[in-house]
């Protein structure tokens, strides 16, 4: 039961961008428990004959498994409703003025490390990333990394 919410609300919350790194993460446990319940026994390939007696093997879940990866390390993208939800993110900030220079904006970062950096990702990667404008990260001195 706890499984199949999972997948139904993690998958609706990757397809419409909201709280994606959360979903993410439930996606890619639900995925490495069906591989090890069920699927491992199978081999990798699926069953494209769709052979009687014969299931699945592990190699959909991977894909799956890569693409909650991808979506874990890279975050909601521009569409989504994580940015629509935080219009003054720092990645909007330093080029929010109505006129943009050429000069580099500069802005200082802290670091966020594990469990922290997965589900919220990284604000001074969204901040080089993303702005129309040049942006200087600068590390404080006392930041881990």
């Amino acid at each position: 039961m706890l499984a199949a919410l999972t997948e139904c609300f993690g998958g609706l919350a990757m397809i419409v961008g909201v709280l994606v790194r959360p979903a993410a993460v439930g996606l890619i446990f639900v995925m490495l428990v069906a591989i090890a319940k069920v699927h491992w026994s199978n081999g990798f390939f699926l069953n494209w004959s769709l052979e009687p007696g014969k299931a699945h093997g592990y190699e959909m879940n991977l894909a799956l498994i890569g693409m909650a990866l991808a979506v874990l390390v890279g975050g909601a993208g521009a569409l989504s409703i994580d940015r629509w939800l935080r219009p003054g993110d720092m990645a909007s900030g330093p080029c929010s003025s109505r006129r943009i220079s050429q000069s580099p904006r500069s802005t200082s970062c802290a670091t966020r490390t594990g469990l922290q950096h997965v589900l919220l990702g990284s604000v001074a990667e969204n901040v080089v990333r993303l702005p129309p404008c040049p942006v200087l990260a600068v590390k404080h001195r006392g930041a881990p990394g």
